[in-house]
């Protein structure tokens, strides 16, 4: 199992925890080994994956399911195609925040916000990462200084806690819960805004406002909905190249099934604190294709945020 991003994060740790049971549920019960392979936001592995990776169902990737979005919107150097994948499953899907670090001083995104505000530079990652933290910036009218190029959340959180960045936005609840709950609960790490449209329940500060609470027009909705909010929902999609046999596709999407419902994973995902709500791999699959057909207004758009020509 490849994982595209930096050892620390959520998709590292998902992976891990997954590992660990999932080749209880494949036929033969393989050792599985997870490994990461960071780069570009994942960029590195997805074309990897596409265009070397095994096609006998022996290799598992995950990288942003963002990067699709970006394919879709016309981004020529992504060294693969959307078409050809076929997605295994998910975990759960990433519900995005913007989060500080109390040392930062900022408590409240109005802090950010008008003629008086102070400036708040967030560390991004490359794709999503970005495109989401521009998203925000420009439909909230935040004075935000946008510090990309980090290969993970966990770098970025390393960045925030030595001062280097105030914090990040595009972090999910889900890797906020499991690598930093004590700092949500000791109040030093901050929510300042969710970028979901519901606001999350049960979970240390999720009374901090929603986005869409900020926004005031109906194009900038469509926006944050296709840009950030969807692709939180097909986030963290587990792959495999084209050309994986229909029958070891269907052993893998069944051994990762089973596997979400296994009570030993699911102990060691609530030890970890990982949220578990998964997609199944026609699930996803779906969900790419729906992407497909945004508006071409919202379109034109969200290529600027992800810098497409």
């Amino acid at each position: 199992m490849r994982i595209g991003l930096a050892a620390g994060g959520g998709y590292d740790l998902y992976t891990r925890v997954i590992a660990r049971h999932i080749g209880n549920h494949i036929p033969g019960n393989p050792t599985v080994i997870a490994e990461n392979l960071p780069g570009g936001g994942g960029a590195v592995l997805a074309a990897d994956s596409y265009n070397r990776g095994a096609k006998d169902g022996t290799e598992i990737s995950i990288f942003p399911g963002g990067l699709f979005l970006q394919r879709v919107l016309g981004q020529s150097d992504l060294s693969f195609d959307v078409s050809g994948w076929e997605f295994v499953g998910a975990p759960g899907i990433s519900e995005y925040v913007c989060e500080t670090q109390d040392r930062s001083g900022i408590k409240d995104w109005n802090q950010l916000i008008g003629p008086n505000a102070r400036q708040g530079a967030m560390g991004a990652i490359p794709g999503l990462g970005e495109a989401a933290t521009a998203i925000v910036k420009d439909t909230t009218h935040a004075n935000l200084k946008i510090v990309s190029g980090y290969a993970g959340t966990a770098p970025i959180r390393l960045a925030m806690e030595q001062g280097e960045v105030d914090g990040q936005c595009a972090n999910d609840w889900s890797s906020l819960l499991a690598s930093s709950l004590e700092d949500l609960t000791s109040g030093k790490q901050l929510i300042v805004l969710q970028l979901i449209s519901q606001k999350k329940q049960g979970v240390p500060q999720g009374d901090a406002p929603t986005v869409y609470e900020l926004l005031t027009n109906d194009e900038d909705r469509a926006v944050m909905k296709v840009g950030v909010e969807d692709p939180g929902i097909y986030a963290r999609p587990y792959v495999v190249p084209p050309g994986v046999p229909p029958e070891r596709l269907a052993a893998l999407r069944q051994a990762f099934d089973e596997t979400m419902r296994d009570p030993a994973f699911l102990a060691d995902a609530q030890t970890a604190n990982l949220d578990v709500g998964p997609k199944t791999g026609q699930e996803l699959a779906g969900l790419i294709t729906d992407m497909q057909t945004m508006s071409s207004t919202v379109k034109a758009r969200l290529k600027q945020y992800y810098n497409v020509p």
